[in-house]
């Protein structure tokens, strides 16, 4: 069912912003910055300088997503030559796929990142040299 295969795929971007918390140590996509004022809630975009609502904020990250904006990652990570944070960098780029057609299954996601780790011989650890 249609309604389904959307919802799924929508599931599996969400799993790629997981992903790009990981590799960025940021709490959302595309926010760059974060502040609480007597519980007020203010959020900068990345590339803007104007403090966002929160409401203002889901406006702003819908837009960009339909947009097909990539987020923002490090040089760090996008230049690393760790194969833990290529795998984990490739599995984010695929579920954040902009057209959700074209967007793996979280299984998908998922057997990658198990082979990877794996093949890795990480399944238990982390990889030394990684920047985790």
């Amino acid at each position: 069912d249609q309604r389904n295969t959307v919802t799924r795929k929508a599931e599996v971007y969400h799993l790629g912003a997981i992903l790009h918390f990981l590799l960025s140590k940021r709490t959302l996509p595309y926010v760059k910055k974060f502040a609480s004022n007597e519980g007020v809630r203010a959020f900068k975009l990345e590339g803007d300088s104007k403090t966002y609502s929160e409401k203002e904020l889901a406006v702003k990250v819908r837009q960009k997503i339909l947009d097909g904006e990539v987020p923002y990652l490090p040089d760090k990570v996008l230049k690393s030559e760790d194969p833990a944070t290529k795998a984990i960098l490739r599995a984010k780029l695929d579920a954040m796929t902009y057209d959700a057609k074209d967007r793996p299954t979280a299984r998908d996601v998922a057997n990658y990142l198990v082979k990877v780790t794996s093949e890795l011989g990480i399944m238990d650890g982390q990889p030394k040299g990684s920047i985790f």
